[in-house]
Parts: C-alpha cells; structure tokens; sequence
C-alpha cells in the first residue's frame, strides 16, 4: 500500500538518470527491461511505450482491478515482480488480457498504477 510513495523515488533516480545522460526519457522504455520483458499495446503495434509515457500516465497501460485486487496484500508481494509484469502484459500470460491495454500510448492521461 506504499506504492505510491515509492513513485516520487523512483521519478527521481529517473530524472537523475536522464540528467547524467544515461537515460533518454523518450526511448522506448522495452530497451531498458529486462529478462526479454517487452510492453507492446496489442492494438497500436508499432507505437513505442517511453519513460515519459510512463512518467505523466500517457503509456495506455490500465489497471484491471479483476485481476489486481487479488494482490493487495500485507506484507511482501505474494509474487515476484518479473512474474507478474510478464503475466500481465505478455500475450498468453496468466493476467493478460487486451483490456490491460487502453488509449494509443502517448495520446491521453490516464492514471494507473500497472506502470512498469
């Protein structure tokens, strides 16, 4: 229940990253995850994801409250991060589905908390 907390550290070593030229916050965000992790909008295929997407909720990412309310929990996560990211946004994974997905990435904010 913390997370959103969490969102002004990591908005700050993003920054400070992008500062020292060691992230551009307009890449495509695929060309920083690991593990061959990759987030495709299923209906915008060559429309990239960025960090800036990501950043001010532009991404088209959704929650799908079906499937995340089950994960609120006390304590430590009850499933590693990697899992539930490939899961969620993987076509075929245990969570996906299109709905995960919403607006043409880069076109409308939309708060979520599904963000990579």
């Amino acid at each position: 229940m913390l997370a959103s907390v969490s969102k002004l550290f990591v908005a700050t070593a993003i920054m400070q990253l992008e500062e020292n030229e060691l992230m551009n916050l307009d890449t495509d965000v695929n060309s920083y995850l690991l593990n061959n992790l990759t987030i495709q909008h299923p209906e915008y295929p060559d429309d990239s994801v960025t960090v800036r997407m990501l950043l001010n909720h532009t991404s088209g990412l959704h929650d799908r409250w079906s499937a995340l309310n089950k994960w609120i929990s006390r304590g430590d996560f009850p499933i590693p991060i990697d899992s539930l990211l490939r899961g969620y946004f993987t076509p075929g994974g245990t969570w996906y589905q299109s709905t995960n997905f919403g607006e043409k990435p880069g076109t409308s904010c939309k708060y979520a908390n599904m963000q990579i």
